[in-house]
């Protein structure tokens, strides 16, 4: 089922009306980390128009997410590194031959 919600949620002061297929508490807590990184945006900028702000907390908010997809990539990259290391190994565990000496 493709259930769609429409959630209300105020950034800057205006209110937006979202339609999601997400649970309206979840985007409730978008709207308030919204909120809550561009107030520290504008206590830093006082004489920043709104736009400017959400620009700004636009721009912190990709280089975030995108340091974050960086770390990501580099975790699954040592992931799969260490995986090959350990098949490898139980590879050449399973590979020993053994036999009984009389």
């Amino acid at each position: 089922m493709n259930d769609k919600n429409i959630v209300r949620i105020k950034i800057l002061g205006a209110e937006y009306m979202l339609k999601t297929d997400a649970e309206e508490e979840y985007v409730k807590q978008i709207g308030e980390a919204i909120n809550t990184r561009l107030a520290a945006i504008s206590l830093k900028n006082q004489s920043l128009p709104a736009l400017k702000v959400a620009v700004l907390g636009l721009v912190e908010t990709v280089d975030e997410l995108l340091k974050m997809k960086q770390q990501l990539n580099e975790m699954e990259s040592e992931l799969g590194d260490t995986a090959s290391v350990l098949i490898q190994r139980i590879e050449e565990q399973l590979s020993r031959n053994y036999s009984i000496v009389e």
